[in-house]
């Protein structure tokens, strides 16, 4: 499958944007009709017909192809350009398994940390301990955790607690479709669908041992079905970011309350606080029912579409 012009001028808007700090991208057409798109983290392959081979400036060219017009043939310092590499022992999955992957990363990923100083927690960490993948992100104030359904046989010397797929590598594959294989390796993964080929760098980092952070929902005492708060959690959301406080109670049974205003009457005095906006991601990666134990200060649990979701719960504002 080939890619056109216009969809190439989309793909390169999406990887190397007019106000990118990124290095420019690398466009390089190969003798079997291959125009491939390089960072020093990321390399994406798709068949394309246009051009002369060798290397052309991204930024240079994005009105040119635009007009339909050749995008500038330019050489680029190589120092700028890291070629992704893989090697060594890798975890191949294909298919069906692929797009299962893929849809069970999708409700996490909103968990992913964006604090630079925290890196490896800027990803998604594919867990392959225990014989199935399980997907995991978090940012240190919740945690969501979800199964593959994709199967595994023990790879031995694979790395532990470091296959962290970057947030920017899923950014650019939540654009390119379904995948159909995917390969992770120690240190890079590469991903396939129909007519692109995608492989990234893997975070150099050790993610956290999740699993001794996440409650146990039979310490659970009290719970909230919180589906039916969304606009009164969005409005809340909203507030918050003008002062900073953005804490609402939650009653167990139900109600919900927002500083000193009721939004939504309490059928009891028991509650848990926490974070409007967070709470607010959850329901919409499909989580229902908020609950928490008799220590409102310790870890609550949220249930719904997601496997495991832990939430930090906060201080009265």
């Amino acid at each position: 499958m080939e890619t056109n012009s216009k969809t190439a001028l989309g793909i390169m808007k999406i990887l190397q944007p007019r106000r990118s700090r990124l290095p420019a991208i690398r466009a390089v057409q190969g003798e079997e009709g291959k125009l491939t798109f390089g960072t020093p983290d990321m390399t994406l392959t798709f068949g394309f017909t246009i051009g002369e081979p060798g290397q052309y400036d991204v930024a240079k060219s994005l009105d040119r192809l635009a007009a339909g017009l050749l995008p500038v043939k330019e050489p680029l310092d190589n120092n700028l350009i890291d070629a992704v590499k893989t090697a060594g022992v890798g975890i191949k999955i294909t298919g069906d398994e692929a797009e299962k992957m893929r849809a069970a990363i999708e409700p996490v990923k909103h968990a992913i940390s964006t604090e630079d100083t925290r890196y490896y927690l800027n990803g998604v960490f594919v867990d392959t301990a225990g014989g199935e993948l399980i997907v995991v992100a978090t940012d240190g104030h919740r945690l969501a955790t979800n199964k593959t359904g994709v199967k595994i046989e023990e790879v031995v010397g694979f790395p532990d607690n470091s296959l962290i797929i970057p947030a920017g590598a899923l950014k650019t594959l939540a654009k390119l479709g379904a995948w159909r294989e995917v390969v992770l390796y120690s240190l890079t993964a590469v991903f396939k669908g129909a007519g692109w080929e995608l492989t990234t760098k893997l975070i150099d980092g050790t993610f956290p041992a999740w699993r001794n952070v996440m409650p146990d929902k039979k310490d659970m005492k009290h719970s909230c079905e919180v589906t039916g708060y969304k606009k009164l959690l969005a409005l809340a959301a909203k507030d918050g970011k003008r002062d900073g406080k953005r804490g609402v109670r939650v009653y167990d049974g139900g109600g919900l309350a927002f500083r000193d205003e009721v939004l939504e009457p309490a059928t009891s005095e028991n509650y848990v606080v926490v974070n409007a906006g967070y709470l607010l991601q959850a329901i919409g990666a499909g989580m229902t029912t908020l609950h928490w134990q008799d220590d409102a200060k310790a870890v609550c649990l949220l249930t719904g579409a997601v496997d495991s979701y832990a939430l930090m719960p906060m201080r009265e504002d």
